[in-house]
């Protein structure tokens, strides 16, 4: 049991938590069970709290901005860094179910956090992918730019640009947030960076420097478990010219 971080199947495992001083009450907690070697389950209970979003438990490959201060993780690689200009696919599974145990209102999403910079080895992010399959009540910053499609579904498209708001982050921002909540734990991030590319918002030099997948909670009581996750990086070169 983890009330912190620890390593998982070369993934840092994140058991980030903020919002504590708005607990009304001292007996709330959020903590990582390791069920067995393939099972992680994160248990919550945010009793009676007055802020929306309470932790993000995460898996983290490459770098992560936050707790761990913007340094690459002692994790296994998953290809990256990687070039946009190489035109990488990462490919992501996972296995999960969700149990809510109380009667309290709660906000739950799983999503995905693309971090990319300048160089191989940034000192910040210069932008955030978020991909939010479990779409329930995320407003995100920046302005609607229309839909998507990918993963077999239709995906709300969010741009922000650091400046831009004196609330939000110190990097550029999308935000692709999926139309109906049915939770889709599964496909290639690629497509994403694909189309980001297509619309001139990525540059052929910019570097996919970080890979997070957790879920935010939210006020509530419950379990929430994940077993066998993976990513998997494929044709992060460019393929040889035929001749």
């Amino acid at each position: 049991m983890h009330d912190s971080n620890f390593i998982w199947n070369n993934f840092w495992v994140l058991n980030n938590q903020w919002g504590k001083e708005k607990a009304l009450n001292s007996d709330w907690f959020q903590r990582v069970v390791l069920e067995d070697d393939n099972t992680i389950s994160i248990e919550y209970k945010w009793d009676s709290n007055n802020y929306n979003i309470m932790g993000y438990p995460a898996f983290i490959a490459g770098w992560h901005w936050g707790t761990f201060s913007g340094n690459r993780n002692n994790s296994g690689n998953f290809g990256l860094p990687a070039k946009v200009g190489d035109k990488p696919s990462f490919l992501v599974k996972a296995d999960l179910s969700h149990s809510n145990f109380g009667s309290y209102p709660e906000f739950l999403n799983v999503a995905w956090d693309i971090w990319l910079g300048p160089t191989e080895n940034p000192e910040k992010p210069a932008y955030e992918i978020m991909i939010w399959s479990w779409y329930i009540n995320q407003i995100p910053d920046g302005q609607l730019q229309g839909q998507f499609t990918a993963w077999g579904a239709q995906w709300d498209v969010y741009r922000y640009k650091a400046g831009s708001s004196p609330y939000g982050p110190a990097w550029n921002s999308f935000a692709f947030l999926r139309k109906t909540p049915t939770l889709v734990p599964s496909g290639d991030i690629g497509e994403f960076i694909k189309y980001l590319r297509s619309r001139d918002w990525l540059s052929d030099n910019d570097w996919i420097v970080g890979i997070q997948f957790g879920t935010e909670l939210g006020r509530g009581e419950g379990s929430f478990r994940i077993k066998n996750y993976s990513l998997n990086a494929v044709n992060t070169k460019p393929l040889p010219a035929s001749h």
